[in-house]
């Protein structure tokens, strides 16, 4: 089962190098590649940012790597940051930052995506549109069979085809049974 993020912004928990685990120096090395000498920022722990306590700027960096984690967009206010925790941290440092920001930028779309299917799929089993399909499974094979070229000895293989076909048809099927007709040339708002 794939995991998303629940959290807006990462934990951010202030850590001695000293008392990092064996997972997190194996994160801090080979994903990072910084020794545990050179540690200042490490994102080996599901939605948790490491940072060293032990640092004079660690205090300073917190707030900023806050509001640079709650950055939807790579713009000049997340430039700004950056800048501002380069400045404290160094440039390695702020190269590990950015490439954990860009990690966090995906979990947080796929988060999103995953948000908008449950909602998609909480409104059609709110409206009972599966057992409309139910009987006509065999036909919606047959359809992306036609669409992934199954029967074609001229085309090519296409997955993507057959799948728009079936959904297309399944879709279709819906606004049937839901009494919505098609008229050519006429457009229908839903």
């Amino acid at each position: 089962m794939q995991r998303v993020v629940t959290r807006k912004i990462p934990r951010i928990v202030p850590i001695r190098a000293e008392d990092l685990k064996k997972k997190d120096l194996f994160h801090l090395k080979y994903m990072c590649e910084t020794e545990i000498e050179a540690f200042v920022i490490c994102d080996s722990r599901p939605e948790t940012i490491l940072v060293n306590r032990s640092l004079a700027c660690a205090e300073d960096m917190v707030p900023v790597i806050k509001k640079l984690m709650g950055q939807k967009y790579l713009n000049t206010r997340t430039e700004r940051l950056m800048d501002q925790f380069e400045k404290a941290a160094g440039e390695k440092a702020a190269c590990t930052l950015l490439s954990i920001w860009a990690r966090w930028r995906s979990e947080q779309t796929k988060a999103e995506l995953k948000k908008t299917g449950d909602e998609i799929l909480r409104r059609v089993r709110e409206k009972h549109i599966s057992k409309y399909l139910r009987g006509r499974e065999n036909i919606i094979h047959t359809v992306f069979d036609i669409g992934f070229g199954f029967y074609s000895e001229d085309r090519k293989s296409d997955y993507e085809t057959g799948a728009e076909n079936a959904f297309l048809y399944g879709y279709l099927c819906c606004m049937e049974n839901n009494g919505i007709r098609f008229a050519e040339g006429k457009s229908i708002s839903l």
